[in-house]
């Protein structure tokens, strides 16, 4: 599913934006976790697991897409090692928890980073790029000023 979750993902991004492709990708991991927490059968765990994976999928391309975007040329090679190497340590460390603590736990474990980034996510701005592909320039710039101060000299067009 994280595949078909990727595809997907492309081209939500261009319609919606990378944050709300995110939010969404978000809600898709917590109502499977959800599900998976409460499921009774085996048919209820797949589902739970089924909209994990599209979710994990969905945020894919706009979290590479913003990391590009928004880091500065000469960081974004390590900005890009550490999005892999972040996603490769958690699931390590899910795997370690996993043999310590109960699923329940587990669980509870998995869904809170999402649940804290969508509780963050109203201060955080949109992606300049897709803003300016939109027609929002002056939104773009200001998004950039948050984003790099206003010291940053900012060209949209």
């Amino acid at each position: 599913m994280m595949m078909i979750g990727t595809i997907l993902g492309g081209f939500l991004t261009e319609r919606i934006g990378c944050l709300w492709s995110i939010r969404l990708s978000l809600l898709l991991e917590i109502f499977g976790w959800v599900a998976t927490l409460w499921a009774s059968t085996f048919g209820h765990l797949m589902i739970g697991r089924v909209l994990t994976g599209l979710g994990a999928g969905l945020a894919t391309p706009a979290a590479y897409l913003v990391l590009s975007e928004l880091s500065l040329i000469r960081y974004r090679g390590i900005f890009a090692t550490l999005n892999s190497f972040s996603n490769n340590f958690a699931w390590l460390i899910g795997l370690v928890l996993g043999r310590f603590c109960s699923l329940n736990t587990l669980i509870y474990t998995y869904a809170l980073p999402g649940a804290l980034f969508l509780v963050m996510s109203p201060f955080l701005p949109e992606s300049p790029l897709w803003l300016t592909k939109r027609g929002k320039d002056e939104e773009a710039v200001k998004a950039l000023e948050i984003i790099r101060g206003r010291e940053y000299p900012v060209q949209v067009n």
